[in-house]
């Protein structure tokens, strides 16, 4: 059957595999059904498994892995796969995308924010961790400045999306941003995932 919130795991990192299991576990919505070395031993098992997330554990550097990101997605159509990378640079991010990876998670997040991110999987949406927003955000206003680029994406957002943008892009996280703003940490989030959307910066195009 369907687990349809069903999760895998994919990597070597026994320690957070094992904490990983713990935290969904407390949850409602989503629960771990395999643990795999490799993407191979994944495939193998998971097309019976049938998940809807695969939490893909990426090594240093993050170039040596991106096949398994491809493995996974072209093995497992429907599968969205979250990656977990240590990496905090443009060409990690790029190359991560641009192998179809639906998002891209900092080892340093809180469990929050894991959560969240594979709540985002769960609705069919894409997902950048705030630590390194501001890298995508800062590609695509670069992007934005080259020849025979337009500003289209720049021009749809809100006044408080463009406030938001400016903050993200000097680095700052979504606590710091919502101090500031004088507003919750939730809503400073739905205006990050709106931006998200609007400058399509989850998509390889948008960030190379």
């Amino acid at each position: 059957d369907n687990a349809g919130d069903a999760i895998i795991y994919v990597g070597a990192a026994s320690m957070f595999r094992d904490g990983l299991g713990l935290l969904l576990a407390n949850t409602n919505s989503s629960q771990l059904v395999g643990t795999f070395d490799t993407a191979a031993e994944a495939i193998v098992v998971a097309s019976k498994l049938r998940p809807q997330v695969a939490l893909l554990d990426l090594g240093v550097p993050v170039q040596a892995h991106i096949s398994a990101i491809t493995s996974l997605k072209s093995a497992l159509p429907g599968l969205a796969v979250l990656v977990l990378a240590n990496a905090r640079d443009q060409l990690s991010i790029r190359a991560v995308f641009a192998a179809a990876a639906d998002a891209y998670l900092h080892k340093d997040e809180d469990h929050a924010e894991l959560l969240f991110a594979i709540e985002c999987l769960m609705r069919g949406r894409t997902y950048v961790s705030s630590s390194v927003c501001h890298l995508v955000i800062s590609g695509f206003i670069e992007s934005c400045a080259l020849p025979n680029r337009t500003g289209d994406g720049l021009e749809s957002l809100t006044k408080r999306e463009q406030q938001v943008m400016r903050m993200i892009a000097l680095g700052n996280r979504t606590r710091e941003i919502a101090y500031r703003l004088n507003l919750s940490p939730k809503t400073i989030e739905k205006h990050r995932m709106s931006l998200m959307r609007k400058l399509g910066v989850n998509s390889a195009p948008a960030v190379a």
